[in-house]
């Protein structure tokens, strides 16, 4: 895992894999690449922020979702990503 922060550290970036990535603002996860795709969620915090969107998808605002299917996407990656740490755990005992 690597960690890196820009923003005067209110912005950080976290690799969780070599195709895994998040985004935090502050203490909130905005953005995460899930291997295949860019996914950031619509501005629904304040200006600090949107300049922290803004560096990670360019300024694309049209292709960011709103705050509830965002969550969906993330929740999903957060199973996928529980799935595949239970799965090596359990290899790791047989």
């Amino acid at each position: 895992m690597k960690i890196y922060k820009s923003f005067n550290d209110k912005l950080t970036k976290i690799e969780i894999t070599n195709t895994i990535s998040v985004w935090v603002s502050y203490e909130t996860i905005v953005a995460f690449y899930d291997g295949n795709h860019l996914v950031v969620c619509e501005n629904i915090w304040g200006t600090t922020t949107g300049k922290h969107l803004n560096s990670i998808d360019g300024g694309r605002k049209i292709n960011r979702l709103p705050y509830k299917e965002f969550n969906k996407k993330l929740n999903l990656l957060e199973r996928t990503i529980e799935l595949a740490i239970y799965n090596t755990r359990r290899g790791l005992e047989n």
